[in-house]
Parts: structure tokens; sequence; C-alpha cells
């Protein structure tokens, strides 16, 4: 299976682009086909003026948008903060029933931006769960998978980002399709098109409202630049 760790390898990489052109000039938004980039993305040509490039130069494709290891198509924007993905990594995994789905699919994470799919469903993704761990998920559907139990509920429920310490599991959310019966393989809910939301967090909006750049130090925290003054 692919380690998740390659998704936080590449948000490093990309940051430490983005703080390589901190005191450079870079516009507030860029046209993409028929819609507008505005931060965290930017176009691919501006890659050090946002955490997140967009192709959009590419002749008869949809544009790509890089997140995670492989770009994702950008089929349309929804709204301000929501894009129409299509996942041609995860069709191949889903077709196939393939275990990687579940450690390929993660999202970045970053204090200066969240990242959701919708609609979701929740997984804990776990590795040789021992008997108390079983028991702490003898109320939800399990599915075993190569090395992993997939512990998970149909129904839509509020999930908790906590996972029970010192359990091996780690928790997931996986795109599934719009409007289907919760029935069958679990493989069968699942589903490459969805729409990404993200959310600017808090201190990263204020920064943006006021003119400054969103920043991340050393230690992956977040700092507003604004000019020469940092805060």
């Amino acid at each position: 299976m692919a380690p998740p760790i390659k998704n936080h390898i590449i948000f490093l990489l990309l940051r430490l682009l983005f703080l390589i052109k901190a005191d450079s000039k870079c516009q507030k938004s860029y046209i993409c086909r028929n819609f507008t980039l505005e931060f965290p993305f930017t176009d691919i040509n501006h890659s050090k003026c946002g955490l997140f490039p967009v192709n959009c130069s590419l002749p008869h494709k949809n544009p790509l948008i890089y997140l995670r290891e492989f770009p994702m198509d950008l089929l349309g924007k929804v709204s301000d903060n929501k894009f129409l993905i299509h996942d041609s990594v995860l069709a191949n995994y889903f077709n196939w029933r393939s275990c990687n789905s579940f450690s390929n699919v993660t999202l970045p994470k970053s204090p200066l931006v969240s990242f959701s799919y919708s609609p979701n469903l929740t997984t804990f993704n776990c590795f040789n769960p021992s008997p108390t761990v079983v028991d702490y998920f003898k109320h939800y559907e399990n599915k075993s998978c190569d090395i992993l139990e997939i512990y998970y509920k149909r129904e839509a429920t509020v999930v908790s980002d906590d996972v029970l310490p010192g359990s091996g599991c780690t928790m997931n959310q996986m795109p599934i399709r719009s409007g289907q019966g919760f029935s069958g393989e679990v493989f069968d809910l699942f589903s490459p098109n969805f729409t990404l939301e993200w959310n600017l967090s808090e201190d990263c909006y204020e920064c943006y409202k006021r003119g400054g750049q969103c920043l991340t130090n050393e230690s992956n925290r977040f700092y507003c630049k604004r000019g020469n003054v940092s805060s």
C-alpha cells in the first residue's frame, strides 16, 4: 500500500515553494477556463503564489488540481469554496476493489486550510486490531482488506476526529455516491466524482482580509505576513 505520508511530503514541498515567494508580487486571483482561482489555489504558472497549483493550460483536457501524489480533474467550481472533482486514480482503485483505496484518499492537512469530501463515509482503518479495538468497534460494520480491518457505519453520523488511543487505527473520509441507498458491498458506495470543499482557518481568513499572506513556519505553525511585518 502506498504510505499516506507521501501526501504530507508533497504538501511540505508546496509550502516551501510558497515560502520562497513570500516577498514577491502575486495576483489576488487567476483565470482558469470559465472560473477564477484564489488562495489557497493558484495557476501552475504562478505556483509560488499559493499552496495548491492548478494546471489550466492543458488543451482538450480538464484542468488538473494538485493536492495529492497524483493530480485530479477539476470539472468546475460549485461555489466560492467548492470544486467538482473527478479522481481517475481512485476510479481505478474502486473498480478493482483495491485496498489501496483506503490509503490514497487522504487530503492534505494544514493549519491554514481544511478539506473535506461531500458526500462522504468515515472509515477507521486498523492494522492488526487487538481484542480491545475489536470490542471498541463492535457496533460498526467491518471489512477485511489485506492487512487492514476497515470499520464504518453506513448511516450519517457526527464523527469525532479522535481515534481510540494506541489502537493502530487511522480515520479517513471516503467520497461516496450521492443519493444512493446503503446496501451491498462497501466499494459500491464509493465514487471518484465528488465535491471538494475547503475552508480557510479563521486566522488565515483574517490575515487574508487584511491583505496579508498566510504562511507556516518550520514547525508548520501559522503566521501572517503583511509587507515586512509578521504577526
